[in-house]
């Protein structure tokens, strides 16, 4: 109740001082659908609680509904002291590198560059689709299950090994020889940006699918689905753009592996 108060005055709207409709509504909820409310049920439950000098969104009735569901989950996870710290989760994706990159490295080197990383791509998108059957929208208990995180974390990890060197060295052989260093100066600005947009992109992605609408799922699909989409937009640029003499030089050097 006080989320949902605390959600209303956020946007102006005044908050519940009878609270008991409001607690019956959210129970209610929770009890008939779980964490996963449809949006047309949520939508009726905001008409019910509306009133003349109050309109009730989606948007304000999420986060109530998401206490109900998991704090109590979370503050007994907490007390048994099984909560995890997010770094330690994300460092199985470093460890993953120092410990396997060698050995990617030397496996995908009789691959085509541009096979190992497309692939890579689509192995990375696996990884991050992963997440959204992590928590109690669909396999695993509510709160997350972090057998179904760390293997997620390590696919993508193992993506991210196949295609990021294979990107530069992409770029350096695609590059006339007379405009390497401008090619690859370009490569390093579309990093950039990269990591310019990508931020504000995530966030942007977080505050309204995991935070307002509470379908975090939706917000790790969406991330593996820009992965693949790229991965989509670079099997075209291969075929219908890039010369094929560039494209030749893509070939792994040894005769006979392809």
């Amino acid at each position: 109740v006080a989320t949902v108060n605390k959600k209303l005055s956020s946007t102006g709207k005044p908050p519940f001082e009878d609270d008991s409709r409001l607690r019956e509504v959210l129970r209610g909820l929770v009890t008939h659908h779980g964490p996963m409310v449809p949006a047309a049920v949520l939508a009726d439950a905001c008409g019910d609680l509306s009133t003349s000098d109050r309109k009730v969104t989606p948007e304000d009735l999420a986060p109530g509904v998401r206490d109900v569901v998991y704090r109590p989950h979370v503050w007994a996870r907490m007390d048994a002291g099984r909560q995890v710290n997010p770094e330690h989760i994300v460092n199985f994706d470093a460890g993953a590198i120092i410990v396997l990159q060698v050995l990617i490295s030397f496996l995908m080197a009789r691959f085509h560059r541009f096979t190992t990383m497309i692939v890579g791509m689509v192995v990375a998108a696996v990884g991050i689709g992963l997440s959204a059957l992590a928590g109690g929208t669909a396999i695993g208990p509510v709160g997350g299950m972090l057998v179904v995180v760390i293997a997620g974390i390590l696919i993508f990890a193992i993506g991210e090994m196949m295609a990021s060197p294979t990107s530069q060295e992409y770029v350096g052989r695609i590059a006339p020889r007379d405009k390497v260093a401008l090619y690859m100066g370009y490569y390093f600005v579309a990093i950039a940006l990269g990591n310019l947009f990508g931020g504000l992109l995530s966030g942007g992605l977080y505050g309204w699918l995991a935070r307002d609408l509470q379908r975090p799922d939706i917000m790790w699909m969406a991330f593996g689905a820009l992965m693949l989409l790229t991965a989509i937009i670079f099997v075209l640029y291969n075929r219908f753009v890039l010369p094929h003499a560039a494209a030749d030089t893509l070939t792994p050097d040894q005769a006979g592996n392809g």
